[in-house]
């Protein structure tokens, strides 16, 4: 009856509207921090090293906290530098 459970979980998608939070980021004061979602902490080092086309990496400083009880999700902050 059916297929047993092979133990792995399939990972969550996130759909992130990044045009509307960089107009949100934008519309803030320099320095005024923004939480996006929880996502996985890989996007954090893709959004630094250039990955996404429409962010650019010199204009806003991302960071990271980490969940209790999750290796791999953390919620993610954006900011534009000043």
């Amino acid at each position: 009856m059916g297929q047993p459970d092979s133990g792995h979980q399939r990972s969550r998608v996130k759909i992130v509207d990044w045009q509307r939070v960089i107009r949100e980021v934008d519309a803030l004061p320099a320095g005024q921090s923004v939480g996006i979602n929880d996502v996985d902490q890989s996007m954090r080092t893709h959004i630094r090293k250039g990955r996404f086309t429409y962010i650019d990496p010199s204009l806003y400083e991302v960071w990271t906290e980490r969940i209790p009880g999750s290796r791999t999700r953390a919620n993610l902050y954006m900011r534009r530098k000043q």
